[in-house]
């Protein structure tokens, strides 16, 4: 076989080696998104990090976010800095399994708020090892009541 057979064969077949290598990881990883985070560092990715809700001044929100383990061994969710006093999560401290999926139940306390105020909250949750901050968005905005109407 000649030098440009050779090299022709093997230009052919880069494409396919970075295909199936990308398949690969995407078959461990379970999603595109579970493997970008694990390849710039990140060991839990949060399903639908930023979300917007309306609320009563009057009333206590609870949202779900859906938080996965990326790496192949355990990770411990030690803590949720929340930055305000009207929030509380649970489970915490939490350990995920390798691959698994758990939700963050954020409960969101609207008493004493003033309809039209918009919050604005950006969470952080913390691991047991090095990784890059893992930060929610939160925005809630509080409707009027039907006594203001």
């Amino acid at each position: 076989m000649n030098r440009l057979s050779l090299l022709r064969r093997c230009a052919l077949a880069s494409p396919a080696v970075v295909l199936v290598t990308i398949g690969a990881g995407l078959y461990a990883s379970g999603s595109l998104t579970r493997l970008l985070a694990r390849s710039e560092g990140y060991v839990i990715v949060v399903e639908e990090p930023t979300r917007e809700f309306t609320a009563r001044p009057d009333e206590v929100l609870t949202a779900s976010f859906d938080v996965t383990n990326v790496l192949p061994e355990p990770v411990k969710i030690v803590g949720v800095e929340t930055g305000c006093g009207c929030t509380s999560v649970e489970p915490i401290p939490a350990t995920l399994a390798a691959g698994e999926t758990l939700p963050l139940r954020f409960t969101f306390d609207m008493h004493g708020g003033k309809a039209g105020t918009v919050f604005r909250l950006d969470p952080t949750i913390f691991v047991d090892r090095a990784s890059p901050p893992n930060r929610l968005s939160v925005r809630i905005r509080l409707a009027k009541t039907e006594e203001e109407n």
